[in-house]
């Protein structure tokens, strides 16, 4: 099986927005949410939330996120990492900007979180731990070895 570059996951991640973040709680119960990303070229990624909903909540408690991004027949992109809360209001107002512009790249999409009452935001920075990679476009569902490639 073919490994997949560093630069093939650099731009799968920056040509898609959407994820799925799984965040734990203070009594230990799992949750696995949607969000809207963006991402940087050291592979940081940036999402937004309301301030009071139960992924806010958790990520205040546990910094500790596991999240991925994948396409049917492309690729699979698995991140843990750490999450650091964005208190620079200026920063904020960009990030959240860079993922309102992502959003509209599909007419067809309206984010959740726009669609969820709530007044504040809460801006994080995901931090990469690691980052693997798995090429889903295999024909055979028996591999020798280990489909995945670790990027970080």
């Amino acid at each position: 099986m073919k490994k997949v570059t560093k630069k093939q996951v650099r731009e799968f991640l920056k040509s898609h927005y959407i994820m799925q973040i799984a965040t734990v709680s203070r009594k230990k119960i799992p949750r696995v949410s949607v969000l809207l990303y963006a991402i940087d070229n050291d592979f940081n990624f940036y999402c937004a939330t309301h301030s009071d909903s139960l992924k806010a909540k958790n990520m205040a408690v546990n910094k500790n996120v596991s999240l991925v991004v994948w396409e049917n027949n492309n690729l699979s992109v698995q991140v843990d990492g750490k999450v650091e809360p964005i208190k620079d209001q200026k920063e904020r107002l960009k990030i959240v900007d860079r993922l309102a512009r992502a959003a509209t790249a599909d007419k067809d999409f309206w984010p959740p979180v726009l669609r969820i009452s709530g007044d504040e935001y809460a801006v994080y920075k995901i931090v990469p731990s690691t980052i693997f990679a798995l090429e889903i476009k295999s024909h055979s569902i028996r591999e020798t070895v280990s489909p995945f490639t670790q990027i970080k």
